[in-house]
């Protein structure tokens, strides 16, 4: 066991000392209370290294508390040292191997093995690296998300124990924010509801913007203003009554887009009244792609023009919003992302998943369009 074994560990102490100044210059990049909350939020171990591959291999910059809880040791115990010392007897040489070859490749690898904690018990351990750039391109850190997981037909008390324990911690740190406002709603069920949804939705955030950002300055950006955006939809429709108008919502998103310029926007739609999850989803939506506009598409060019039109139709007898978001007048070419990133993932994976909706992305000569339907329960033009 790695942490039991005297020569591994004296080894993971030596180059641990020799590396450790490097990653104190290192460390203070991950130190801003924004960072730390998103981090924290997601419950899950995190773990950034320095880039090298060459011998002594990577070190700890930084890890969050989920990893202090996983695995035992203390931040001060591990920075500085290599991420070595949680191997041992049953870590799965082959998944390090692989891991080795994409690193080198300066590519993101995903596996499963066997960890040790500080105490010497082992551990499933399913993890995800990303490599983090620097302005100039140049590969500075990995950022590593960590999760234990159960192995079919092997059940341990103490490790099902903790992964119970983590999941309470997390859903009452956010409860403690989010519990007032939903006791007006039903109680401690809908509150209970509001904290596992906003938990997978600070998940998604956190890891969707770590794959797809190039450098750690950049993921700090989107994490500060997609927080931000949650955190005050999240605000906005647990206090609306009854609820947040459409028009609204999507002017308030498209507000960052200063007068003149202004005319270049059109928006229009009946009255729809947007609660809860809906409100939240679809505002982030909307904020997502005035952001890739604004970025990289009709928006960015002086000539390129966004319109936002809405109807309430009927199918099958059943009323559903059609929302369409149409770019136009681009000169660049559009095309398809190489990665899914946070704002991708929440149009195809998550508002069908949460709110029942149909999206179709379509990267057309001019501009992207994008077609979002939703179903619309109870009161014509309210979304519950």
């Amino acid at each position: 066991m790695a942490a039991q074994d005297g020569t591994h560990d004296e080894m993971s102490s030596i180059s641990g000392t020799v590396n450790a100044d490097a990653a104190a210059r290192y460390n203070y990049k991950f130190r801003s209370p924004l960072f730390r909350i998103a981090l924290d939020a997601i419950g899950e171990a995190v773990v950034i290294t320095t880039a090298q591959l060459e011998p002594p291999g990577p070190v700890i910059a930084y890890v969050n508390p989920a990893f202090s809880r996983l695995t035992g040791y203390a931040a001060e115990e591990v920075t500085g040292r290599t991420p070595r010392l949680l191997q041992g007897p049953l870590t799965d040489r082959a998944a390090l191997d692989r891991l080795r070859a994409d690193l080198t490749a300066r590519e993101a690898f995903e596996g499963t093995t066997t960890n040790y904690r500080k105490d010497g018990t082992p551990y499933l351990l399913h993890w995800h690296i990303t490599p983090l750039r620097d302005e100039a391109g140049a590969l500075t850190h990995w950022i590593s998300l960590q999760r234990e997981i159960a192995e079919a037909g092997w059940t341990e008390p103490r490790t099902l124990g903790r992964v119970r324990g983590l999941a309470g911690e997390a859903e009452a740190g956010l409860a403690r924010g989010i519990a007032p406002a939903a006791a007006e709603e039903g109680g401690r069920a809908l509150a209970v509801r509001e904290v596992r949804a906003t938990l997978a939705l600070v998940r998604s955030i956190v890891r969707r913007t770590a794959d797809s950002a190039e450098d750690a300055g950049e993921i700090l950006a989107h994490l500060d203003d997609r927080l931000r955006t949650a955190g005050r939809l999240k605000l906005a429709a647990l206090q609306s009554r009854p609820g947040l108008d459409l028009a609204h919502l999507v002017g308030e998103e498209l507000s960052a887009f200063e007068m003149p310029e202004r005319a270049r926007i059109r928006i229009s739609g009946p009255a729809v009244s947007l609660r809860g999850r809906a409100a939240e989803l679809l505002g982030l939506a909307v904020h997502e792609l005035t952001t890739n506009a604004i970025k990289y598409g009709a928006l960015a060019e002086a000539a390129g023009r966004v319109s936002v039109r809405w109807r309430v139709a009927r199918r099958d007898g059943a009323p559903r919003l059609v929302l369409r978001w149409v770019e136009a007048g681009a000169q660049r070419p559009v095309a398809p992302p190489d990665r899914a990133g946070f704002g991708t993932t929440l149009l195809e994976r998550v508002l069908p998943a949460d709110l029942g909706a149909r999206t179709e992305l379509d990267f057309a000569p001019g501009g992207l369009t994008c077609r979002v339907e939703l179903p619309l329960p109870g009161e014509e033009g309210r979304i519950p």
